[in-house]
């Protein structure tokens, strides 16, 4: 029988003593099973598989993500995402992220990340490249890029992912005067 969603335990050692802190295990959307070291106190580990498979989720016996393939929206999975780039990246990467996501968030609204296609974001592509540098919206770009790519390895989301094949506006860099000898030694 596969169990839907996740539970709160102690581990044992061989000798029979107790590992410190509590474990969680929860099936991810994707069927497997998963463990992971919660904190010290019991709290501690609830708050974490309430993470994992969400206060609703657990009173009614599902994951967060069902199985089915129904995906929440990307307003729903901001915090995780947000969550597991603070926990992997270095902080200045992570600074500039999170308004990115929020605008990301309110342009998609609360339609599943399933539902993205590549040519929604083609389009939002060219829209963001009419009002912006092409270096801004590369920029815009790789944070929804960055977003799906964490859905995918960290949060175990089976999507296909609709930022490979988008075309960027080309960054043309300004021709720069340079000086030749003679001008720098008459400066």
């Amino acid at each position: 029988m596969k169990r839907r969603f996740g539970s709160i335990l102690r581990r044992k050692r061989k000798d029979g003593t107790l590992y410190p802190g509590y474990y969680v295990t929860w099936t991810d959307p994707t069927g497997r099973r998963r463990m992971q070291k919660a904190g010290a106190t019991y709290r501690d580990a609830e708050r974490t598989l309430a993470y994992y498979c969400g206060a609703e989720a657990l009173r009614e016996g599902r994951p967060l993500l069902p199985h089915s393939g129904e995906a929440a929206s990307l307003a729903e999975l901001a915090p995780r995402i947000l969550k597991a780039w603070k926990a992997r990246l270095a902080p200045g990467t992570v600074r500039g992220r999170p308004s990115a996501l929020a605008r990301w968030v309110k342009r998609v609204g609360v339609r599943p990340v399933s539902s993205i296609t590549r040519a929604e974001v083609q389009e939002a592509v060219n829209d963001l490249a009419a009002r912006q540098e092409a270096s801004s919206v590369e920029t815009e770009f790789s944070v929804l890029a960055a977003a799906f790519t964490t859905m995918k390895s960290d949060l175990g989301l089976e999507l296909d992912h609709p930022c490979r094949g988008v075309k960027l506006p080309g960054i043309h860099l300004r021709a720069r005067p340079h000086l030749r000898a003679d001008q720098v030694a008459a400066l």
